[in-house]
């Protein structure tokens, strides 16, 4: 293992345990993951209303006519979150202001992916409440994690240096 891809590896994993533990902390549990959990509840309900479905909210649980869905701290998304963050931070390329606008577009993206998975597991636990387990537990995570990895490679590449005038082209042929 080259000395590069070490040197990722470590501050990828000293930044994904360092935010993880973060995020753990009981303040921002109670003070920031809750409330937020609280708010998905309300727009998801409010959605639900929308469309037709009738639903009311206390706190960060769903209530309809054929059950509730808890919008508990572990399905807030943050992990995801903390997994691309890490990533970001153990990359070792220089930072501008266009990647934090690609890093804040990226984390939008995660956000809003992760909201129309709650959604869907409401919807699939309206309509298909035996498939629930398996569509929370390995069809939407499933799609959560290549999403977050597709992003994490989009942001690398769109961040990607370019190379200096004086560089090889690298796609010319060399025969050239």
């Amino acid at each position: 293992m080259n000395s590069e891809l070490r040197n990722y590896l470590l501050r990828f994993g000293v930044g994904l345990a360092a935010l993880m533990g973060f995020s753990r902390l009981g303040f921002v549990v109670e003070q920031l993951r809750m409330p937020y959990c609280s708010r998905l509840a309300a727009s998801l309900a409010a959605t639900l209303n929308w469309i037709g479905i009738p639903t009311h909210h206390e706190e960060a649980t769903l209530s309809y006519a054929n059950g509730a869905l808890t919008v508990v701290t572990e399905c807030d998304g943050l992990v995801l979150l903390v997994l691309f963050f890490a990533g970001v931070v153990a990359a070792p390329l220089p930072r501008t202001w266009r990647h934090y606008g690609l890093l804040l577009l990226s984390v939008a993206v995660l956000v809003a992916i992760n909201w129309v998975r709650l959604l869907g597991l409401a919807l699939t636990q309206l309509t298909y409440a035996d498939a629930f387990e398996t569509a929370h537990h390995y069809v939407f995570q499933g799609i959560l994690i290549l999403v977050t990895l597709l992003l994490y490679v989009a942001w690398l590449r769109a961040i990607e240096p370019e190379p200096k005038s004086g560089d090889a082209d690298p796609d010319a042929d060399p025969a050239a």
